[in-house]
């Protein structure tokens, strides 16, 4: 059986099963829809060249320095999200326990 993403009903237990014991992970069509609207709103931003906090500027103390190549880097970024590609399996000696 495999965790289902809706953007609504995720629960901790859910996530402890996904990273501790390997459970599949299956994208609601609903949120994929969502997350596809979003990016699309963010890349007519980024072609008109709104600024957009830590989407075409720094974060942190660097959020006054804009960057022109943000907006091919964030779509590459889209990308990979919703295939689970975005970060690095972390190993589960090194996860907290679950409370």
């Amino acid at each position: 059986m495999s965790i289902r993403v809706d953007g609504q009903s995720l629960t901790i237990e859910a996530v402890v099963r996904v990273a501790r014991h390997n459970e599949k992970v299956e994208l609601a069509p609903e949120a994929l829809e969502r997350i596809n609207r979003c990016r699309s709103m963010l890349e007519k931003k980024l072609e008109a060249r709104e600024i957009m906090y830590g989407t075409n500027t720094g974060i942190g103390e660097f959020s006054e320095s804009c960057s022109t190549t943000s907006s091919r880097a964030v779509p590459a970024i889209f990308d990979l999200q919703p295939r689970g590609r975005y970060r690095r399996p972390v190993p589960s000696s090194t996860c907290a326990p679950p409370c």
